[in-house]
Parts: C-alpha cells; structure tokens; sequence
C-alpha cells in the first residue's frame, strides 16, 4: 500500500484529457442515436417493404463489416482532404469521427434488427394502418415497444464499441477532436506508460456506472418465465 500514489495524476495533461472526454462523450451520445435510427429505417425497407432496391440497401449496409476499419479511416481521411475539404471543413473535426462510427457499425445494428422485424407479423402494422395510424405512428405505438430489446443491446453494443474504438480515432483525430483512446496511445508511444494507465484507469470507472444501468434496464425489459 505504501507503493500506491497519485502522482501520474497529477502528471497528466488535464486540459487534453477533459478534451479527450468531452468528445468521447459526444461520439457515445450521438453516435449509437444515428446508428439505431438509420439501421431502423434500413430494415423496415428491407424487411416490410417491397421496393426492387431494398436488397441493395442491405448489401450497401453490410458492406462495411466486410472492410477492414483501417481503410474506412484512409478513406475519410482522404474525403476529408481533397473531395469535401474546400466546402465542408470535416478534416479533423469530432464528426469526420463520428461519420465512420456510424457507417462502421451499420453492418450489425441491421442485422440485429432485420432478425427481430422478421419475427413481428405484418397483421400487426395491417390492423394499424386500418384504424388510422401512419407509418411513423405505427412504429412508435407498435413496432419500438416491441423492438426495445434489440434496440437496447444495439444501443448497449454500440455505445461500448465507439467508446473504445482506438483505430479510426487514430487516424481521423486532431488535437481538438482527440478522443480518450487516442490519447492512451499517444500516452503509450510517447513514453508516458504511467499516464497511460492512469488514463485507462480513468476510463474504466467512468463507464461502469454506464454498464450497471443498461444491465438494470436489461433486467427490466426481460419477460419472466412462468
């Protein structure tokens, strides 16, 4: 116990960890929102829909799993400098970041979602639509309350995965988009293993107290069986 110490703490760069945790947090909070509301609406189309293209919206939405997320960085790397740089100023913003997040984790969000939509029968929306209700009504009095078990593990999943994600941060962050993944790494190759740890530390207990409430509201949203 007399080993113990809080000196690496103070060695920090609180200025850049506070930065790191501000739009870490921007990436966990908004992040997973897009991703559940685009992988939604991806697969009511591929599932209820009966539109010619919709096989190539599911395509186009699980191509991403198929590449690795290092070439998903490059990419928007290079469209953040030389196709959209002179109009849209995405190169080292938090949202460069957040657009390869959304696109990254697509792949999974829709097939969770497409196996649970599969499950409900159209009857359902068919009786909503006879009483009156509208597409977007439907979903939200019908097909959510329904859905809230897998929109709660692809929220629980995404959020943990953009939390932790280092590679695409690596590559897309600057000083003022930097994330607290990057800034473990630059900890770590820059000689500071100790601040590293103290940073990883950090992070730990910030999010378990995130884990202890989806697993509560997990618990909650489970059916007991008779």
């Amino acid at each position: 116990m007399g080993r113990l110490s809080l000196v690496n703490y103070y060695n920090m760069d609180w200025e850049l960890v506070m930065r790191g945790l501000k739009n870490t947090a921007l990436l966990v909070v908004v992040v997973p929102l897009v991703v559940m509301v685009f992988s939604y609406c991806i697969s009511w189309v591929v599932v209820r829909s009966r539109s010619q293209w919709r096989y190539v919206l599911d395509f186009g939405a699980f191509l991403p799993h198929a590449l690795p997320e290092v070439i998903m960085a490059v990419g928007a790397l290079l469209l953040g400098l030389f196709v959209v740089g002179d109009f849209l100023p995405l190169y080292g913003s938090v949202w460069l970041i957040a657009m390869v997040y959304v696109i990254a984790r697509l792949a999974f969000a829709t097939r969770a979602i497409n196996s649970s939509l599969l499950q409900i029968h159209r009857e359902l929306e068919e009786a909503a639509y006879a009483a009156g209700l509208s597409t977007v009504r439907t979903s939200w009095r019908i097909l959510f309350p329904l859905l809230r078990p897998t929109l709660l593990s692809v929220w629980i999943w995404t959020t943990l995965l953009v939390y932790r994600e280092l590679t695409v941060a690596v590559f897309l962050a600057s000083h003022q988009s930097i994330t607290l993944p990057a800034i473990i790494w630059s900890y770590w190759f820059g000689g500071g293993r100790n601040e590293a740890a103290a940073v990883t530390l950090l992070m730990t207990v910030a999010v378990t107290p995130l884990i202890l409430l989806f697993w509560w509201f997990g618990r909650r949203s489970v059916v007991p069986s008779q």
